[in-house]
């Protein structure tokens, strides 16, 4: 019950912020990036560029993500209260929330570093990645 609501909550700023940029940003990655190409045979100026934009990515979403940790425990409570009343903000519900805005910035992190990966991986590595 409380832990359903809490991770539908949680995942709305996942889907709704994240997921666009991680989508967005794979396709852009996987342009300027040839697959299955070793980096020291590909164009210097492109992989710097790529490497750039990877950094300023990541310093965004940890940006959005810290900034999502430090609302949720601080706010966690009276978002609870407002959207299901007093069931939902005593007992469990505020502290499964402060938690899961931590688990958010972990997620953004990851789906960044993940879409990097994905982009720069050859076919044969990610039909190896797939089958583990």
């Amino acid at each position: 019950g409380v832990y359903d609501i809490i991770n539908n909550l949680g995942s709305l700023t996942a889907r709704f912020i994240f997921l666009p940029i991680e989508e967005s940003f794979y396709v852009y990655f996987a342009k300027v990036l040839e697959r299955g190409k070793d980096t020291k045979l590909q164009k210097q100026d492109e992989i710097s560029m790529a490497a750039t934009v990877l950094e300023s990515l990541l310093k965004l979403v940890l940006l959005i993500g810290l900034t999502i940790t430090v609302f949720g425990f601080a706010y966690s409570q009276l978002a609870l209260d407002l959207y299901g009343g007093s069931m939902l903000s005593s007992g469990s519900g505020p502290t499964l929330l402060r938690w899961y805005s931590l688990y958010v910035l972990l997620l953004a992190v990851n789906g960044i570093t993940e879409c990097f990966t994905f982009a720069s991986m050859s076919k044969e590595e990610v039909d190896r990645y797939n089958f583990v």
